[in-house]
């Protein structure tokens, strides 16, 4: 049996009232995913009338998802139905010819996708971008997803003082998203699927299973501030059954520490999301 135990989507406060971030489920066929829209690198708007672009890709992927779960198969087939029906969206919604608009310039997401397999007891991921998938057992970790996308690659490109420099040296850094060498990412290319990363777990189905899934907003208490490992975050969540302590921890964190250059951070807070299932004997 799979259940929801907690989930929750925190704005950074940046804009307040909206979050970039979307998390999302159809249990009924044990698929979850997050979403993590990535703010734009330029001053480019090519989807006027929404409330940015990032939020734009975020809201048509998790629908996307949404109406790809509803009968899924396996989880590639799923995300590419997912991709190619935002592209779709994109060349309907766009006014500017999709050849002519640099590939740095479009929107892009990170994102995390799991589909339970009953029969064979697996909890398997698909991935784009620095979401993290993290599976417990036993009070013990016994996975943990690999991102497409890694922190010290991005922190290669940030200069605390100087914003432009680094605003800069992320449009240029955009372009090698879904391409050799480069990263792996959602956009609204098809070939980002190439891109993506595969991790499987094998659980015991005779003894409950936790599943947390994060965006890098949350994971900043790991991979940043390191008040956390991710198995001290995990126990803390299902003891807490409750997702919205560990924001409470962050935006105190971030709030204390986000001046602390070692850190690179770009920005004080940031969209932070995550769901926590839990899988039980039937």
């Amino acid at each position: 049996m799979i259940k929801l135990i907690s989930q929750v989507n925190n704005p950074s406060g940046i804009r307040h009232e909206y979050s970039e971030d979307c998390v999302d489920h159809n249990l009924n066929t044990n698929v979850a995913w997050v979403i993590d829209g990535a703010s734009a690198s330029s001053n480019i708007r090519l989807l006027p009338g929404n409330r940015s672009d990032a939020h734009w890709l975020k809201s048509k992927l998790s629908r996307a998802f949404a109406a790809a779960a509803q009968n899924p198969t396996d989880l590639t087939s799923l995300t590419a139905s997912a991709i190619s029906s935002v592209r779709q969206s994109f060349l309907d919604a766009c006014k500017t010819p999709v050849q002519s608009i640099p590939v740095n310039d479009l929107p892009t997401a990170a994102g995390l996708v799991m589909q339970y397999n009953k029969a064979g007891s697996t909890l398997n991921f698909l991935g784009l971008g620095d979401c993290i998938g993290l599976v417990m057992q036993n009070g013990k970790l016994i996975g943990q997803t690999n991102p497409t996308l890694k922190k010290q690659d991005e922190e290669a490109r940030i200069w605390p003082d100087d914003p432009e420099r680094t605003k800069a040296a992320y449009h240029a850094w955009k372009l090698g998203m879904n391409q050799p060498g480069g990263y792996g990412i959602f956009s609204i290319h098809e070939n980002a699927i190439n891109f993506a990363q595969l991790d499987s777990f094998q659980i015991d189905p005779s003894c409950p299973a936790h599943v947390l899934m994060m965006s890098d907003g949350l994971d900043r208490l790991v991979d940043t501030f390191e008040t956390h490992t991710y198995e001290s975050l995990m126990l803390k969540a299902i003891e807490d059954r409750n997702l919205h302590p560990l924001i409470t921890e962050l935006r105190k964190v971030e709030t204390s520490r986000h001046k602390e250059p070692e850190l690179k951070l770009t920005k004080m807070h940031d969209d932070a999301s995550a769901i926590l299932i839990e899988i039980t004997p039937a």
